[in-house]
């Protein structure tokens, strides 16, 4: 049966993951003293995460992949965490992380994106004007 998300679904999908990654923001501004504000870095995780997650997607459908495999989700894996590696350098390396901090918050990033697809999907499909079906 053809779906596919709305407006609204698109706007509970980010605001899910925009809530997390201010949430993430702020678990590392506890790591780093002086660092920025968590919320700055939530949203430019969340402005990333949305520009390299629709740019993936459209990607591998070339290959005929959609969202329900899970191949999609295993290929997914190295880019989430080259966002989260990318951002938290970029916003923290003036901060003393060292490498192993980056790899090893990187990488909590990246599974803290896949706990957070959860209730995001979630809210699209059982929200009211989150998905269409045919």
């Amino acid at each position: 049966m053809p779906a596919g998300p709305e407006p609204l679904g698109l706007f509970y999908y980010v605001i899910v993951k925009a809530a997390g990654y201010t949430g993430a923001g702020y678990f590392l501004k506890g790591k780093f003293k002086h660092s920025i504000h968590f919320l700055v870095f939530g949203i430019a995780r969340t402005i990333l995460g949305v520009i390299t997650g629709v740019t993936y997607a459209f990607s591998v459908e070339k290959f005929g992949l959609d969202f329900e495999e899970p191949m999609f989700y295993v290929l997914l894996f190295p880019v989430r965490f080259a966002e989260w590696f990318f951002l938290i350098w970029l916003f923290y390396r003036r901060h003393g992380i060292t490498r192993k901090q980056l790899v090893l918050y990187s990488l909590l990033g990246t599974i803290w994106s896949y706990f957070l697809d959860v209730p995001a999907i979630a809210s699209v499909i059982f929200l009211p004007g989150g998905i269409w079906v045919c």
